[in-house]
């Protein structure tokens, strides 16, 4: 100016004076910074700016590409719009999962699980949709296998089963597949249960899987055998934890115990 004072100019409020692409957005940077400093005014201190500052920068709107030649000192001249990766999904290697929806973005594409899956990516913070399942509660549909003695869990994958209080579970897996099978643990005293029947001299006065033996009160009476267990009606029954299930080798010979089993390698002749 004459009186030797700098004017700013907003080079954003004409497009004339800027060389920002037709999809970019112009940034006056001296303009701003004098807005909020000198609030509005135009005038400034001598020196403050000299002929060499670019007043402005330019940046690619959303779904722009900068492709400019100095995109550092000078973004924002060619702006080109980014191809929709999910239009073409062969070509850019689109991996979202069957259940999920793919969404352009100004990056590129994102992947959301559709209403109803769950979402169980490896990494969902990261690359989410990868892996979509549908949501279902095994509990409430009747479809979980749990114990009728365990409380089934919903979870994002399935369902957990777990067994009650009171009760002990004898999965075939408990590590993969616990509560399929809760029981009541059983103790000394519930193997030494006294049958319904009479006093007995001898063991061929009781009943199948009974002997006669003492009892508490010093009675010898018929008494299901070690292994047995006492049922409602009376009977005694025989529980073979060698033939129900047991984790004993090919070439291990099973054994019951008197509260599960026992396993023994073979002996091989040379």
């Amino acid at each position: 100016l004459p009186d030797g004072r700098c004017l700013s100019v907003d080079e954003c409020a004409r497009p004339s004076l800027n060389s920002c692409h037709k999809d970019a957005t112009c940034i006056d940077k001296v303009f701003s910074a004098v807005l909020g400093l000198r609030g509005g005014l135009t005038g400034l201190p001598r020196g403050l700016i000299t002929g060499k500052q670019e007043g402005y920068t330019c940046e690619c709107k959303p779904g722009f590409a900068d492709i400019s030649t100095d995109r550092v000192n000078k973004p924002g001249r060619i702006c080109q719009r980014t191809s929709n990766e999910c239009s073409q999904k062969q070509t850019y290697g689109v991996d979202c999962d069957q259940n999920a929806a793919c969404v352009d973005t100004p990056e590129g594409f994102q992947c959301v699980c559709q209403p109803g899956f769950a979402d169980i990516s490896a990494s969902v913070s990261k690359l989410p949709g990868r892996k979509c399942v549908e949501v279902v509660n095994e509990c409430t549909t009747g479809k979980a296998d749990c114990s009728c003695n365990a409380d089934c869990f919903d979870r994002a994958e399935g369902y957990e089963c777990k067994c009650r209080p009171g009760f002990v579970d004898a999965s075939p897996d408990t590590a993969k597949y616990p509560g399929r099978v809760c029981n009541r643990p059983k103790s000394p005293e519930h193997y030494g249960q006294t049958s319904k029947q009479p006093q007995c001299r001898g063991s061929e006065q009781c009943g199948p899987n009974e002997e006669c033996r003492f009892n508490t009160k010093g009675e010898m009476v018929c008494q299901c055998k070690r292994g047995a267990v006492q049922q409602a009606d009376g009977k005694c029954k025989v529980f073979s934890q060698c033939e129900r299930m047991n984790e004993c080798d090919r070439n291990a010979i099973c054994s019951n115990t008197y509260d599960g089993f026992k396993c023994q390698c073979k002996v091989i002749d040379n």
